[in-house]
C-alpha cells in the first residue's frame, strides 16, 4: 500500500482539527468527566474500589488494577487517569469501550514522572476500543495482551513507546492512524520493540523519532511506516511492512 506523502499531510491536517476539538495539542487538556459514566481518577487521592461489570477497578494511588473488568460509557472518557497512575495491572479479561462518537476517549493519561506502564501476564488483557483508543505521554506495555482501537487514533503518545517482556499488542484505526508517536520542536521520540515482543500495526504509522525491533520481537505493519530517526532490527527480529519513509 503505497502513501503519497501529500495525501499524509493532509490526512494529518484533518486529524488535526478533529483532535482539537478534544485536545489542547501543546499538553493534555483534563475534563472532569462524569464518575458515573466514565471513571475519573485526576482528583481522587484514597484507595478506591469501583465496580465494572462483572470485575473491578481498583485504584490504589499511582496504581490502577483491572480485574476482569467491563468499562462501557459514552461519556468524554472512560478512563481519566490525569496524572495519578504510572501504572496499569490487567487480572484477567478486561475492556475499555467508549462509544462518545464526537470524540470519546477509551484511556487519557498526562503523567509526567515517568511512562504509564500496562503490565500483565500471558493470560491477561486489555480491549480498547474508542474514537481516541489510548492519549498519554511515555507509554510502557510490559507483558499481556493488549488490542487497540480508535476510529482516529487507536495510540497517540508524546513519548517514547516500549512494548517488552513478551507484550502482544494491537492497534488499528479506522481513519488509517492507529498509532502515532509524536515529538515536538526540542524532543523527538522512540517506538521501541524489545523482549520477544509482538506488535501489529493496522494502518499508516508516523514515529516521530527512531524505530528500535530487537531481541527476537516481531512487528507487523499492513501499511507504511514515516520514521524521522533511524530502523533498527536486531537480535534475531523481524519486521514487515508495505512501505517505509524517512
Amino acid at each position: 500500500m503505497k502513501i503519497r506523502r501529500k495525501n499524509k499531510i493532509i490526512s494529518m491536517i484533518m486529524v488535526y482539527v478533529m483532535l482539537f476539538t478534544v485536545f489542547n495539542l501543546s499538553g493534555w487538556n483534563i475534563i472532569t468527566a462524569n464518575a458515573a459514566e466514565g471513571i475519573d481518577l485526576t482528583n481522587v487521592t484514597t484507595e478506591t474500589t469501583y465496580p465494572a461489570g462483572g470485575g473491578s477497578v481498583n485504584f490504589n494511588p499511582k496504581k490502577l488494577t483491572l480485574s476482569n473488568a467491563v468499562i462501557n460509557t459514552s461519556d468524554q472518557y472512560a478512563l481519566n487517569l490525569g496524572a495519578n497512575v504510572t501504572e496499569i495491572v490487567l487480572e484477567g479479561i478486561n475492556s475499555v469501550t467508549n462509544t462518545f462518537i464526537a470524540g470519546g476517549v477509551g484511556i487519557l493519561a498526562s503523567n509526567d514522572d515517568g511512562p504509564l506502564i500496562i503490565r500483565g501476564d500471558s493470560s491477561d488483557s486489555l480491549d480498547v476500543s474508542a474514537r481516541y483508543g489510548i492519549c498519554a505521554k511515555a507509554l510502557t506495555f510490559s507483558g499481556g495482551n493488549v488490542t487497540i482501537e480508535g476510529s482516529i487514533y487507536g495510540l497517540h503518545a508524546k513519548g517514547n513507546v516500549l512494548v517488552q517482556n513478551g507484550a502482544q499488542v494491537s492497534v488499528k484505526s479506522e481513519a488509517g492512524f492507529p498509532i502515532y508517536v509524536e515529538g515536538n520542536s526540542n524532543e523527538l521520540f522512540d517506538l521501541t520493540v524489545d523482549g520477544n515482543s509482538k506488535l501489529t500495526i493496522e494502518g499508516y504509522a508516523p514515529v516521530d523519532g527512531n524505530m528500535a525491533v530487537s531481541n527476537g520481537s516481531i512487528v507487523t505493519v499492513a501499511g507504511s511506516a514515516d520514521i524521522y530517526g533511524n530502523l533498527t532490527v536486531s537480535g534475531g527480529s523481524s519486521l514487515t511492512l508495505d512501505e517505509v519513509c524517512y
